[in-house]
């Protein structure tokens, strides 16, 4: 039960952090498109 539990726990944890990353990437891909720094050839590699 427990080590379920703890299983369970430490997936909810890594789902979090891949939102997280996520989250954070997009933030700053935005960022730099706004300031002008994105440019065709970055874009290509997203």
């Amino acid at each position: 039960m427990k080590e379920r539990m703890q299983e369970a726990a430490t997936e909810e944890f890594r789902s979090l952090n891949s939102l997280i990353v996520a989250a954070v990437n997009r933030y700053l891909t935005e960022h730099d498109r706004k300031q002008g720094r994105i440019t065709p050839e970055l874009q290509e590699v997203e």
